[in-house]
């Protein structure tokens, strides 16, 4: 071992590159991170209060908007759509990337703990081109309860039905997520675009597992019931999805199918969070909303 002298350096390199962590359910859902550190994606303050907390308490609203989060479009490996910004350590602006109503809407992201007093989001969807391309092909329709611009574009109608939010008390976090529900014979229905060259098409619908005993209805394409439902504590305190494949003969030369969800008098109908006409309801779970 040599002797240390006057002058002599020690260099030590931390390297801290860019890489993604997806979750452990859908890969195309991911946190970009710096080395060890998170990187959180402003959203700006639109529309925020000036004090959140003292608004939600007041309002009982907790919900943020989610209609403003783009969809990321780009590669899971490179991150070559995600580049430094001059002059601000730690930065990040994306490239041609981000994409929010079919328009351009790049974002910033920053380090999480330099976040404050402006509304963020920490997991992204992430499509590559291929992908975005491939999801098209496999979703042909999908519906969020949570956006009345959603719902109006779906032809929505309905009886004794209403947009809301999570209701039950034991879960505070999902119990911000909207959804729609319909009570006491109420129903309310959307209508989807089929996919005439799919094989096989399946509704993907997603609940709240811990929903109430009176959470009982039934589930009709075009007319026909093809599922009746009861959701009590089916996946308790969780966000699930149920898949039903639908009979070819109620598809049959139609380019789109309505989906309704019927109450009985004393029971509810939902809550629904979200759901979608795929070919392949095993490939890109979830939504590109949240």
């Amino acid at each position: 071992m040599a002797d240390w002298k006057a002058g002599d350096v020690i260099s030590l390199h931390l390297p801290q590159p860019l890489h993604l962590e997806p979750t452990p359910d859908d890969p195309n859902l991911v946190a970009v991170l710096r080395g060890p550190i998170v990187l959180a994606g402003t959203l700006g303050t639109a529309g925020m209060p000036a004090d959140t907390v003292l608004f939600a308490l007041k309002n009982n609203a907790w919900q943020p908007p989610t209609n403003d989060i783009p969809t990321l479009v780009g590669s899971h490996r490179t991150l070559d759509w995600l580049q430094p910004v001059a002059g601000r350590a730690g930065t990040y602006l994306t490239r041609q990337a981000g994409r929010l109503g079919g328009q351009a809407k790049e974002v910033t992201f920053v380090p999480f703990y330099q976040v404050h007093h402006q509304r963020y989001a920490l997991y992204w969807k992430l499509f590559s081109p291929v992908e975005l391309a491939k999801r098209a092909d496999t979703v042909s329709d999908e519906v969020d309860p949570a956006q009345p611009d959603s719902e109006q574009a779906h032809g929505l109608q309905g009886e004794k039905t209403e947009a809301t939010v999570n209701k039950d008390p034991r879960d505070f976090w999902e119990k911000n997520r909207p959804c729609r529900v319909a009570t006491d014979g109420g129903w309310f229905s959307y209508d989807l675009k089929t996919n005439p060259q799919a094989p096989r098409q399946f509704l993907v619908v997603t609940y709240w597992g811990s929903a109430p005993r009176t959470a009982r209805f039934e589930v009709l394409v075009n007319g026909q019931i093809i599922k009746s439902e009861d959701l009590h504590n089916r996946h308790p305190l969780t966000l699930y999805d149920e898949v039903y494949e639908l009979p070819a003969n109620l598809l049959s030369g139609k380019k789109t199918a309505t989906i309704r969800f019927q109450s009985d008098p004393g029971t509810s109908a939902g809550p629904v969070f979200g759901l979608k006409l795929t070919s392949d309801p095993a490939a890109f779970p979830g939504y590109s909303f949240y």
